[in-house]
């Protein structure tokens, strides 16, 4: 690029760059050469400053980092942690000088020792200074708490009468009455603002990097540049010239009140007239109907008729009002579907006829090509209720009212509707419609005889009968009509009926239109006899073992069918419990139960179902007097502290209870009753032991007792286990693993046995120890095996526990290897290289590398780096500039940590230089040479070093001190002698000093004065 030419300043500016790498304070432009030890006066022999970076928002302490550095320049981010940098030089000076800053944050300016300036929250702050020749101490003093800020500070020679650069990239945007503008801002720290030019006059001086110029003229260009004006009210060139001229870009306001009214054929629009004063024209467009137009309308224009629409079709019309600038305003929206509003002609011939339930509608059909069809509105002569309408096609001439009630006269009148909606005129008729039809037949007809009567009922109907009319014939003779029900009762009760009489009915139903149904099928009845048969005589009752035998004297009645026997128990409800046949004059009852008194009746029923009364009561009490069997299969079984008995039940139904009775035993005979329904019994008192005799009778409800059985013996004994031991616990050591269990608190505890498996092998005992242990060293265990363990407990009757919850235990190697020799390390760019001696141990797994800040390294965690198996690593995340720390560990097999090895330091530095210059080009103008060559696109450059020779003297270039150090990829070499030629190269610097090569020289020859 080309850039704008200025001479060089002429003392030297110290920059610093913070960036997130410097002891977590940031990196800054060394010196490499000044690395070790640096002093306020070492560093200025080099023209540079000394820096010193501390931590925390005070200059206390040692400084986190000392060296020499060019510029006083730090920018650093909002999470940075306070901080406090100070920069110092000690130099030969003489005559007047200023130091200045801004900053973020506090910069304290010192001379010699005493304040004279204070830069903060951003504000420029200098002060001048004459001072006498000889060593002058110079300081910059920064602060930073908190939040992100920056600092810059340069010591120049009083009076500075040095302009600042132009501007550069001037723009200007024009719009309506206005041009905005603005540009980028010089690199000069004293800037105090810009002074705008118009046309070559001054408009205004801003401090900021834009500016709208106001109040212009459409239409009218406006040249424009920009100074640049530093604090001494130096002024810099103008910058370039940028035209910009204004013009209209306000669109007028949209029509106000557009209304569109649809017609038949046409849409007419309305409109409020604009008052725009530029208004040049409207516009007025139209979509729909598949074809979109558009009228330009002069603009004092207020409506507008479109005769070109098509019935039935909807449009949209949008209406923009333009100004003489060609702006145009947002659209007007209105829309409009214009429609048919002519009706079609009255129908005629319109003609009603009364039906059954239905009434039938005829009529002439309309011949209008748009006709949509015809509306039959039906409205009650009488006026009750409400009007129904009726819809038919254009195609119909005919409709057929079936939701007509029959007798009910109605009104009919009909209409023709066309597409658009428009309906003719009315024609009316009135007819009836008459009900011809039959009821139902009467359904469900049914006949019950009720108190001497017959009871008939049907069910009841759900058309339009009215009535019933009741038929009946007499044992086969002719129907007789014998009564009528209304509709809403569907039953009659027919009273004049005799005994033994077959009578058969029909019902017929009646509608109101006096229409009858054909008769329903046929109910038949007979009126049964009703005399009941004499009460039976002679009725008595005798008891016996499980038996109670009845006798009566026979009846004599010719329709006697039979007898029934009825029974009562100790008060309860007396119950049927035989039917006899009429030859029978006795009874066995077998289902009684001894010791039950009964209570006993008797009645006697005929072919019709009439029964007699019932007998007086006769009582009788069934005893029962044999006893149970003896129980059988008598088993016992001797348990710890019980026996247990069992036996054969008893078949009687009349069962009470079992009898147990034990000998042997202190205190003994005992008896013990056993409930009926149970054949077991486990005697819970017996002692552990004792031999016992049991034997066992069976007694029944009237008290009558078995003989006993046989006896049978048994002796309880012991078998109860201890309690399973609780608590273990195993933990491992180093070829060792120790038990521990809570102790057992049985009085007959004896030993315990403790169980060992491998793996997943099964349990084996491993040792037996006695009564009181609660632990147990298992020495006879191999590091890295898993051990599973478990333990039991025996009691004196050798009855044991069950075994305990398995714990398991895996004895491993405890003992850490020795610790590292200090490492040898070798700093290079971007990366340490460190080894040290292999440890001699031989489970050693490998090595951890620890990094730190301060020669005290921590330890802890995995370090920066995976285990490394070999004594060699390379560190490749670190920052040129910095110190680490280092220190190693070895770690073995089981995962034992060494103890550290002794921290050692090392400083990478950047090594690489930048790429050489390229594309420089030499300018002779004005009796100067004017350099310019590509930017350098390394992130770190510092700056370029300008080298000259006179062609054909032979002196090298590059090799021997810089003719000039710019910051910039130009450079103005004013030095030069007229009539000479020059041959020029540029070397780019680095933030750590690497040069790079030279740039291809170019020539320049500076011409002789004319």
């Amino acid at each position: 690029m080309i850039h704008a030419f200025r001479p060089a300043r002429t003392v030297g500016v110290v920059v610093a760059g913070l960036t997130a790498s410097l002891l977590v304070l940031g990196p800054g432009a060394a010196d490499p050469a000044s690395a070790a030890a640096p002093t306020a006066a070492s560093c200025a022999k080099s023209g540079r400053w000394l820096a010193q970076y501390y931590r925390g928002a005070s200059f206390s302490g040692t400084p986190a980092m000392v060296r020499c550095e060019r510029r006083v320049a730090a920018t650093y981010g909002a999470k940075r942690a306070p901080l406090a940098v100070r920069w110092s030089t000690t130099r030969t000076l003489a005559g007047s000088y200023e130091l200045r800053s801004r900053a973020t944050g506090t910069a304290r300016l010192r001379i010699d020792g005493r304040r004279v300036a204070t830069a903060s929250k951003g504000k420029y702050a200098a002060a001048v200074r004459t001072l006498r020749k000889g060593k002058h101490t110079v300081e910059v003093r920064y602060v930073k708490k908190a939040g992100a800020g920056a600092v810059v500070a340069e010591l120049v020679k009083a009076p500075d009468r040095t302009p600042p650069a132009a501007p550069r990239g001037l723009r200007a945007v024009a719009a309506d009455r206005v041009v905005a503008l603005a540009w980028s801002a010089p690199p000069s720290l004293d800037l105090r603002g810009y002074r705008v030019y118009r046309d070559g006059r001054l408009l205004r001086e801003t401090a900021t990097r834009r500016f709208t110029d106001t109040r212009l003229t459409n239409g009218v260009a406006a040249s424009y540049a920009v100074v640049a004006v530093d604090h001494h009210g130096n002024a810099s060139a103008p910058s370039a010239v940028v035209s910009a001229t204004p013009k209209d870009t306000v669109a007028p306001k949209a029509p106000d009140g557009l209304v569109a009214d649809a017609g038949d054929g046409h849409v007419s629009l309305t409109w409020q007239p604009s008052t725009e004063a530029d208004l040049a024209d409207l516009v007025l467009r139209r979509t729909g109907g598949g074809v979109a137009r558009s009228w330009t309308l002069d603009e004092s224009a207020n409506s507008w008729v479109d005769s070109t629409v098509v019935n039935g079709t909807v449009y949209a019309y949008a209406l923009v009002a333009r100004d003489t600038s060609g702006n145009a305003s947002a659209p007007a929206l209105a829309a409009a579907a214009p429609a048919d509003a002519s009706a079609p002609g009255a129908p005629t011939g319109f003609a009603a006829v009364g039906k059954d339930g239905c009434i039938d509608l005829t009529w002439a059909a309309n011949t209008e090509s748009d006709l949509a069809g015809y509306v039959i509105t039906r409205t009650r002569v009488d006026g009750i209720g409400g009007a129904v309408e009726f819809a038919r096609g254009p195609a119909a001439t005919t409709f057929a009212d079936i939701s007509a009630k029959n007798g009910v006269a109605y009104s009919y009148t009909i209409v023709a509707r066309d597409t658009s909606g428009n309906t003719s005129a009315g024609s009316t008729v009135s007819a009836t419609a008459r009900d011809v039809v039959p009821p139902a037949v009467p359904q469900g007809l049914a006949s019950e005889v009720r108190g001497g009567n017959v009871v008939l009922q049907w069910d009841a109907a759900t058309d339009d009968t009215a009535s019933y009319a009741v038929w009946r014939s007499d044992d086969g003779g002719d129907f007789v009509k014998v009564g009528v029900a209304v509709r809403s009762a569907p039953t009659y009760t027919d009273h004049g009926v005799a005994e033994k009489v077959l009578y058969r009915y029909r019902v017929v139903a009646v509608d109101g239109a006096g229409n009858v149904s054909a008769p329903s099928a046929p109910a038949d009845v007979t009126l049964p006899d009703t005399d009941a048969p004499e009460t039976p005589r002679g009725f008595a009752a005798s008891a016996h073992d499980g038996r109670v035998d009845l006798v009566w004297n026979p009846n004599a009645e010719e329709d006697l069918a039979g007898y029934r026997v009825f029974r009562s128990a100790a008060g309860s409800p007396s119950q049927k419990i035989a039917d006899l046949d009429p030859k029978a004059t006795g009874f066995r009852d077998a289902t009684v139960v001894n010791g039950t008194t009964y209570t006993y009746a008797l009645s006697a029923y005929d072919d019709e179902g009439n029964e007699s009364g019932r007998t007086s009561g006769a009582t009788a009490t069934p005893l029962d007097r044999a006893a149970p069997a003896v129980p059988t299969s008598l088993e016992a079984v001797a348990e710890d502290g019980e026996v247990a008995l069992s036996w054969a039940a008893n078949p009687e139904a009349d069962l009470d209870a079992y009898v147990v009775v034990r000998t042997g035993g202190a205190g003994d005979p005992t008896e013990i009753e056993v409930d009926a329904g149970v054949n077991t019994y486990t005697d819970t008192t017996a002692a552990n032991g004792t031999t016992y005799a049991y034997v066992i009778s069976a007694r029944d409800r009237a008290g009558n007792v078995s003989a006993a059985s046989l006896p049978v013996t048994a002796t309880p004994v012991d078998a109860t286990p201890p309690a399973t031991p609780t608590g273990l616990t195993a933990v491992a050591g180093d070829r060792v693993v120790t038990l521990r269990w809570d102790a057992g608190t049985e009085d007959d505890l004896a030993t315990y046995t403790i169980y060992r498996a491998v793996g997943s092998r099964p349990l084996a005992p491993l040792a037996t120890l006695r009564r009181g242990a609660t632990s147990y060293v298992d020495t006879t265990v191999i590091n890295d095996t898993l051990y599973r363990y478990a333990i039991a407990a025996t009691d004196e009757t050798a009855n044991a526990s069950a075994v305990s919850a398995e714990v398991t235990g895996a004895p491993t190697d405890t003992t850490a290897p020795a610790a590292p020799a200090a490492p040898t390390v070798v700093a290079g760019d971007r990366e340490v290289a460190l080894t040290w001696t292999a440890s001699p141990e031989p489970d050693v797994a490998g090595y951890r590398v620890y990094r730190s800040l301060s020669a005290d390294v921590p330890t802890t965690g995995t370090g920066i780096a995976r285990l490394l198996p070999t004594p060699a690593y390379t560190d490749r995340d670190v920052a040129n500039g910095t110190t680490y720390y280092y220190a190693v560990v070895a770690v073995d097999t089981h995962g034992n940590v060494s103890a550290p090895s002794a921290s050692v330091a090392a400083t990478p530095a950047d090594q690489t230089p930048p790429a050489a210059p390229t594309g420089l080009v030499a300018v002779v103008v004005d009796g100067l040479v004017a350099l310019d060559w590509a930017d350098s696109t390394e992130p770190d450059l510092d700056h370029y070093a300008v080298y000259r020779s006179v062609v054909g003297t032979g002196g090298p270039l590059a090799g021997e001190a810089p003719l000039a150090e710019v910051d910039e990829s130009a450079y103005a070499d004013a030095t030069v002698a007229a009539g000479t030629s020059y041959a020029y190269q540029v070397v780019a610097v680095d933030a750590s000093g690497n040069a790079s090569a030279a740039s291809l020289p170019v020539e320049a020859t500076t011409p002789l004065p004319r």
